[in-house]
């Protein structure tokens, strides 16, 4: 069963990634299409934007590839089965830190990308400006699944030293929290990135406005990554002798508590900065209150998030 879901879990990190990789593309490439054919002067910048664009969009399936190979050339389960008959479960921590994030990364990637090319169809003199914000969001979009790769290769590290079934659905535990945890803010950040992006297809001359909001606010979008991450780590530090079967369960508990909590607020903070974004486009002489108000509102929307940390810290000390 161990051995199964090891290989079963290899094939995943591929798989998923790769899929929501291909449909991404997909979406890119039918808008490219859709622009050039608005704008066919503009054919080469549009191109330009559809290979950069789709470059970054296969990071996610690269993630997966690299962490597929790093499981079948490193750990070989016949030689974890003899000190850890349980790394099954462990390994399924490492599905969740990727294949969560990157069922959605993949896919919503898409979306600054075909919204960069009709922007620059409605303003080609303005395509390096679009361009280079087209690429700074979509790295930013690409980051929790960054995340993703270095937690599941520290919980790769940590099977060999689990020897327990409490110790490795604690290892669950953590990539369960990375992962869940991504996945609001990949779903916000990809919803921003579009809106960003449209705006500057609206009214070229705010780029320098748009480009100080847009920096601001993917730090306050991507916060419950932070939180996901500090709650993961929190449960790594567990000494893995101390864990009851109990315990294990109250920290899969945390990981689905600030999972969850991540969500909403993640959205929401995207859909206000969005909406301040297009009207910094229309009202560019309003950027100041527009950014102030919207970067204030999106500060007290990420304290939401508080709520579920302080659950899934009395889930992991008070348990």
């Amino acid at each position: 069963m161990n051995n199964l879901l090891y290989y079963l879990v290899a094939t995943l990190l591929v798989a998923i990634t790769s899929l929501s990789v291909g449909f991404g593309g997909s979406l890119t490439a039918s808008s490219a299409l859709k622009a050039i054919n608005i704008q066919p002067q503009a054919e080469a910048d549009i191109r330009r934007a559809l290979i950069l664009g789709m470059a970054l969009i296969e990071t996610t399936a690269l993630v997966g590839l690299i962490m597929s190979l790093y499981l079948l050339i490193k750990l070989v389960p016949a030689t974890i089965q003899l000190s850890n008959p349980y790394f099954g479960w462990a390994n399924l921590g490492i599905a969740c830190a990727i294949c969560l994030p990157g069922a959605v990364a993949g896919i919503v990637s898409a979306w600054p990308t075909s919204a960069a090319a009709l922007a620059i169809a409605r303003q080609p003199f303005a395509a390096n400006r679009i361009i280079k914000l087209m690429l700074l969001t979509v790295s930013f979009v690409q980051t929790p699944i960054i995340f993703g790769l270095i937690m599941a290769l520290i919980l790769a590290h940590q099977t060999v030293h689990c020897h327990t079934l409490p110790a490795n659905l604690k290892l669950l535990a953590a990539g369960l929290a990375t992962g869940l945890g991504s996945i609001g803010p990949v779903l916000g950040l990809a919803r921003f990135a579009r809106a960003a992006c449209e705006a500057i297809g609206y009214n070229r001359e705010a780029y320098s406005k748009i480009l100080t909001f847009t920096i601001a606010s993917v730090a306050l979008i991507e916060t419950p990554v932070v939180f996901a991450l500090v709650t993961a780590f929190m449960i790594l530090a567990i000494p893995a002798a101390t864990i009851t079967l109990i315990k294990a369960v109250a920290l899969i508990a945390a990981a689905i508590a600030i999972g969850i909590t991540n969500f909403v607020p993640s959205l929401s903070s995207s859909k206000t900065a969005s909406a301040a974004c297009l009207q910094i486009a229309q009202h560019p002489e309003l950027s100041p209150i527009l950014s102030k108000t919207s970067l204030m509102v999106q500060g007290v929307i990420d304290t939401f998030i508080i709520y579920g940390w302080v659950i899934a810290i009395m889930l992991i000390f008070f348990s």
